[in-house]
């Protein structure tokens, strides 16, 4: 039974944390409002974009955009990506 109650939490937990987040492919570039760069940690995760946006109903939602792991050329590719989006001017 506490098992059942912990395993709840936790997904009312993940549901409630995730309940901003969108999936948009296409985000116009006035509606960005904020641009983070999350580093991976070694072998655990992947670098991602965490981008903050106003969508169509002027809410900020926040759009996560993985970058490529350590299997596929991860630390060029994110170097890569990090030096395009300062360029740019976003982060």
């Amino acid at each position: 039974m506490s098992f059942s109650i912990f395993f709840a939490f936790i997904l009312l937990f993940g549901i409630i944390k995730s309940w901003n987040n969108s999936s948009t492919s296409l985000i116009e570039r006035n509606k960005i409002k904020k641009v983070q760069f999350i580093a991976a940690k070694t072998d655990l995760t992947r670098a991602v974009f965490e981008v903050l946006f106003e969508d169509n109903n002027g809410k900020i939602k926040k759009r996560l955009i993985m970058l490529p792991g350590s299997f596929s050329n991860g630390k060029i590719e994110t170097q890569k990506a990090v030096e395009v989006m300062k360029r740019e001017g976003l982060i």
